[in-house]
């Protein structure tokens, strides 16, 4: 009897559904961020140059830790081609779910001040253009206002005239 129990409880036991068990981090994702921060930070004292060259020999990386710097210089290339290309790989980084939640946060800030970047570029080509159409209407509005003066001081000068040869 006792083994009919035993066996109907341990029957029962396997009929529960488990949670998938979440493998154990091996490092503190504090550490984790700090490395990206690190990354964030060497990447930061490259020239645009080495930036380049360093892009050039990567390509588009898959893997996140790649991904991340492949973001990080095309951030450092001050370019909008360069930014629209980190926004985009931060973007994707801030959707993987391989990421540590704190690491798709920083994928996420960074990917906002890479597009902060691309609408300060394009509000600023914008202000410029509307500054060089405003520059041209002022020159053809100085250009009118020279023909005017000159043409006032024709009249001056013609009635001037009229009213010297009135006198004699």
């Amino acid at each position: 009897m006792a083994l009919g129990l035993a066996v109907g409880l341990l029957a029962g036991c396997s009929l529960v559904p488990r949670a998938p068990v979440a493998p154990a981090p091996t490092t503190h994702p504090a550490e984790v961020v700090m490395a990206w921060m690190a990354v964030q930070r060497e990447v930061a004292q490259l020239s645009v140059d080495d930036a380049v060259q360093e892009l050039v020999a990567i390509g588009l990386p898959q893997d996140d830790d790649r991904l991340f710097r492949y973001a990080l210089l095309n951030q450092q290339l001050q370019t909008l081609g360069g930014w629209t290309q980190a926004r985009d790989a931060f973007a994707a980084l801030s959707e993987r779910s391989s990421l540590l939640l704190q690491q798709q946060q920083l994928a996420g800030s960074l990917r906002d001040y890479n597009q902060a970047r691309i609408n300060g570029y394009m509000k600023v080509a914008e202000l410029r253009e509307q500054q060089s159409l405003l520059q041209q209407e002022l020159q053809t509005v100085e250009e009118e206002r020279q023909l005017l003066q000159q043409k006032i001081q024709a009249l001056t000068d013609l009635e001037a005239d009229i009213s010297t040869r009135r006198e004699e």
